[in-house]
């Protein structure tokens, strides 16, 4: 097997598709913010309604904006798997979304089930799993895999590279939270000149008391999150699209 794609290599590739078609790409990862607005709405709405509607109302728009959030990744990744490997644009593809929303679903839950069951063991198999299966999702848009076959074919694709593909996923990642923290501060920092910088940084750490009820605070956090994930979604996804091309390409 051949080497992956050096670090310095995956960050300054990332970064210039990143840059190329943050335009397209914010075009799909911009609902991810419609989904905090629902959100935020639900909590306006439900303010005045007795305890039992008020959550009926919160649940139905963490439920509605999960599965925003799921349709989007679905087709902003597989746009972002297509541009990696072209030079030529790509149209989104919205039906797709929806024909592998539940595929895509129960790939991500059986993810998550194996790396919790694997923390509750102990930790290093959680860990390890998390690292194992971690492509199974762009898989089924690759090569149509679904369920158990994913994550089977994915635990085949880092075989014997785990370490090269920790380090990779981990410094990736480090290198984009760096960026949202830091546009966090940014953004806290704007609201903080006209709010003050006391109540923007509260705003973008704990959500406690703005001189408004907290529940509101709790939709604000939830916009500004939303902000920041539709930023900066596009480069978590094309870091992690480049590492699965390159396990591919050196198999």
């Amino acid at each position: 097997m051949k080497p992956l794609l050096p670090f310095g290599e995956l960050i300054s590739s990332g970064w210039t598709q990143f840059t190329r078609d943050w335009k397209t790409n914010l075009e799909l990862s911009i609902r991810i913010l419609g989904a905090s607005l629902l959100g935020f709405v639900a909590t306006l709405l439900s303010s005045p309604l007795p305890a039992i509607g008020a959550l009926v109302l919160r649940l139905i728009a963490v439920v509605a904006g999960a599965a925003m959030i799921v349709h989007t990744t679905i087709v902003l990744t597989d746009v972002i798997r297509k541009r990696d490997l072209s030079d030529e644009k790509v149209k989104y593809d919205d039906a797709k979304g929806r024909m592998l929303f539940w595929p895509f679903l129960w790939i991500s839950i059986l993810r998550s089930l194996a790396t919790i069951g694997g923390l509750i063991l102990f930790a290093l198999p959680g860990i390890w799993m998390s690292i194992v299966f971690a492509f199974a999702p762009i898989l089924l848009l690759d090569e149509g895999l679904r369920g158990n076959q994913a994550l089977a074919a994915s635990h085949q694709l880092v075989k014997g590279r785990w370490w090269q593909t920790f380090f990779r996923l981990l410094g990736s990642s480090a290198v984009t939270g760096f960026l949202m923290v830091t546009a966090t501060l940014v953004i806290a920092t704007f609201i903080g000149l006209f709010v003050g910088f006391d109540k923007s940084l509260t705003l973008a750490t704990t959500g406690s008391s703005l001189g408004t009820q907290v529940s509101l605070v709790d939709g604000l956090q939830g916009i500004l999150t939303g902000i920041i994930q539709a930023i900066f979604l596009p480069l978590i996804i094309i870091y992690q699209v480049k590492i699965y091309h390159s396990l591919k390409k050196t198999r």
